[in-house]
C-alpha cells in the first residue's frame, strides 16, 4: 500500500481520484487551522486590549489620587501644626480669666532656670550670666 492509498483512507469521500481528494482534504485542514489561528490571535488581541485598558485605568486612578493628596496636603499640614504647635504655629494660650482669678502661693518660692542653646550649625556660643534665679514674695 503506497502513501496516496493510505492518505485516501483518511479522506471520507475518497473515490477514483485519490490525489485530488488529498489536495482537497489538505485545503480543508489548512483552512480550518488558519481559522483556529485567527480566532486564537483575535482572543489574544482582545486579552491584550483588556490588559492595556486595565493598566490605563490604574495609572489614571493613581494620578487622580496623587493630585488629590497634593491638594489636601496644605490644609492637613496646617491642622497638624495647629494641633501640636509644630512648624512655627503656636497653640492657644491660657484662658485669661483663669490667670486673673489665680491667687499667689506665698510659702513656695519660684525657681527660674536660664538656658542658652543654639543650633549645632551656628557658630555662636551663648552662656547665661546667671544659671538660675529664685523669686520670693516681697512680704516675707
Amino acid at each position: 500500500m503506497n502513501l496516496s492509498q493510505k492518505l485516501c483512507k483518511l479522506c471520507p469521500d475518497a473515490t477514483r481520484k485519490p490525489l485530488f481528494n488529498l489536495l482537497r482534504y489538505q485545503k480543508r485542514v489548512f483552512h480550518l487551522s488558519s481559522n483556529l489561528r485567527q480566532k486564537a490571535a483575535d482572543s489574544a488581541g482582545e486579552t491584550r486590549k483588556r490588559g492595556i485598558k486595565s493598566t490605563l485605568y490604574y495609572v489614571t486612578a493613581a494620578g487622580i489620587v496623587t493630585v488629590g493628596l497634593s491638594y489636601a496636603a496644605v490644609p492637613l499640614y496646617r491642622m497638624f501644626c495647629q494641633a501640636y504647635s509644630y512648624g512655627g504655629t503656636t497653640a492657644t494660650g491660657h484662658d485669661t480669666e483663669k490667670v486673673s482669678s489665680m491667687s499667689a502661693v506665698k510659702q513656695k518660692p519660684i525657681k527660674i532656670k536660664f538656658n542658652a542653646d543654639t543650633a549645632a550649625s551656628m557658630r555662636w556660643n551663648f552662656k547665661p550670666q546667671q544659671t538660675e534665679i529664685t523669686v520670693r514674695d516681697q512680704n516675707e
